[in-house]
């Protein structure tokens, strides 16, 4: 401020305006650029880090940091690089007094995901906005500290990223009186309007989904409820260990708001409800319990009613391929119950896949066609040698054959010639 202020004074001093006007613009920009640029940071880091320590001495290496989540978060921290597979003997992040506040104690850099930046050890912690599932809305803070001594390290990187599995889209029918229950669920990406758009690829993470169920009402049963819908990493259990459950009873989880904007609710068409199709609006996410590249279900037990006030209105539907299914289920009187599942796969920002199916890749899976391969190519290899060999001696063969017949054929006419002469 004393060299901008000494600058002033000495335009100033000078008869010309027009530097003057030009000055004064400067220090506006930068007056400017400054607010905006403290008014960013206000904004963005929510989260609060204090009292870091470290050393790499290799019988005493450790990491301790003071985190203190931001507001409105309720999710656990997690060390990024590492998520809830961590030893807590070597990784750990525990709760203090205040419900904000946390510990975070590393003693092995390899093991939790530390990493060597240009002579800091670095760490990178999560804060989830939600618990148990990563939003688009989290934050991720990289905590840096200067060793009294370099190290060297293990990279590890984070895959938030699960795969896309094959039904996207079910159909089928419970033979019940009175009259045989059509079904169909589906699942659909940024859907605003009627049509809404199926999903035929991997979604990023905090893509807007609608699950959607819907029923013949040419039949006797006229209305549809969606009553439990829950994320699972199993086809089979929908309560499989790190599963969510985003509705129970046909309402939404109070704890799931930010990822469930409202509660399953009924199209309308030109001012008129239809009770026969019901949908559900979430924020694609990724379950932390997961591990890379697994396929992620939602599992949906929906509600078919003949009489309107047996049904409250909800549905559920949502995704990819067109694998349809027919399947039977009991039940008694003017109303049934049915469970039914699909499956979507999420990925982080700028991760990209291409799927031409719903089965999950694995390199391993390619060796035996290596194999395969590799012994076809030997044995046409070995071929093609042995065809050549053969046809070099077939060459050779009929030259000596051929030369023979010449000198036959000489020796013949010198004999024809012997005796005509005497």
């Amino acid at each position: 401020m004393k060299l901008v202020l000494q600058y002033w004074k000495a335009l100033s001093l000078g008869p010309n305006d027009q530097n003057r006007s030009m000055f004064l613009r400067y220090v506006c920009i930068v007056i400017f650029l400054v607010n905006v640029q403290h008014s960013f940071f206000v904004l963005t880091q929510d989260y609060e880090i204090h009292d870091i320590n470290c050393s790499s001495s290799p019988d005493n290496e450790y990491i301790e940091a003071q985190l203190i989540k931001p507001p409105g978060f309720s999710g656990y921290p997690i060390l990024a690089d590492v998520g809830k597979f961590m030893d807590p003997a070597l990784c750990k992040i525990t709760q203090t007094e205040n419900a904000s506040s946390y510990s975070l104690i590393i003693h092995n850099y390899d093991e939790c995901g530390v990493r060597d930046e240009s002579g800091f050890v670095s760490v990178r912690v999560w804060f989830p906005k939600v618990e148990g599932v990563v939003t688009l809305s989290d934050q991720e803070v990289t905590i840096l500290c200067k060793p009294p001594r370099s190290i060297i390290t293990q990279n590890k990187a984070a895959s938030y990223s699960s795969h896309l599995p094959s039904a996207a889209r079910v159909s089928g029918i419970v033979e019940e009186l009175p009259d045989n229950l059509e079904y169909e669920v589906a699942l659909y990406k940024d859907s605003r309007g009627d049509d809404g758009s199926p999903i035929n690829e991997e979604v990023p993470i905090g893509t807007h989904l609608q699950l959607r169920a819907s029923i013949n009402t040419d039949s006797a049963w006229k209305y549809i409820k969606l009553m439990d819908v829950s994320i699972s990493p199993q086809s089979i259990n929908p309560i499989a260990e790190g599963h969510i459950s985003l509705m129970k009873n046909g309402c939404r989880l109070k704890e799931f708001i930010s990822i469930v904007p409202k509660h399953p609710f009924h199209p309308k068409k030109i001012n008129e409800t239809n009770y026969g199709e019901v949908r559900l609006e979430f924020e694609a996410i990724i379950l932390q319990a997961t591990q890379p590249f697994n396929r992620l279900w939602i599992h949906a037990r929906i509600k078919g009613c003949v009489h309107k006030d047996d049904c409250i209105s909800e549905l559920c539907s949502r995704e990819d391929n067109l694998v349809k299914k027919r399947r039977k289920r009991e039940s008694s009187g003017s109303q049934a119950d049915f469970d039914e599942n699909v499956g979507f796969t999420v990925v982080m920002p700028g991760e990209k896949r291409s799927l031409s199916s719903g089965l999950t890749f694995k390199p391993k899976d390619c060796y035996p066609y290596l194999i395969i391969a590799s012994l076809i190519g030997f044995f046409l290899t070995l071929l093609s040698t042995l065809l050549a060999i053969l046809s070099f001696r077939l060459y050779r063969l009929s030259k000596i054959s051929h030369k023979n017949t010449n000198s036959m054929q000489l020796y013949r006419n010198s004999s024809l010639s012997c005796s005509a002469a005497s």
